[in-house]
């Protein structure tokens, strides 16, 4: 599991955890839609010119793993994955 620096900031968390599904994804044999409500992370990955070393990293497991496509979805809005989510990275910030 992947672990942050306590002075990391919410994008780079946001960043390590689409990178943390992608990895996950690339090891298996079927097509994977990770879906992310943070659209600056997404766009970081897509950019060609992204200064981030984890969307960059990111990059890599993509272009290596064609089974994986990236999604946004809007936040707060009652989905029940995205709000657990959010519920377990509300706890972690406070451990």
């Amino acid at each position: 599991m992947a672990q942050l620096h306590p002075l990391s900031t919410v994008f780079q968390a946001e960043l390590l955890s689409i990178q943390e599904a992608c990895l996950w994804a690339s090891k298996t044999n079927q097509q994977v839609k990770v879906w992310s409500d943070s659209e600056s992370s997404l766009h970081s990955i897509a950019s060609i010119d992204t200064k981030s070393p984890i969307a960059q990293q990111t990059q890599e497991i993509l272009l290596n793993s064609t089974n994986i496509k990236l999604g946004w979805i809007r936040a707060h809005v009652g989905y029940s994955g995205n709000e657990a989510v959010d519920v377990l990275a509300k706890k972690a910030t406070q451990e």
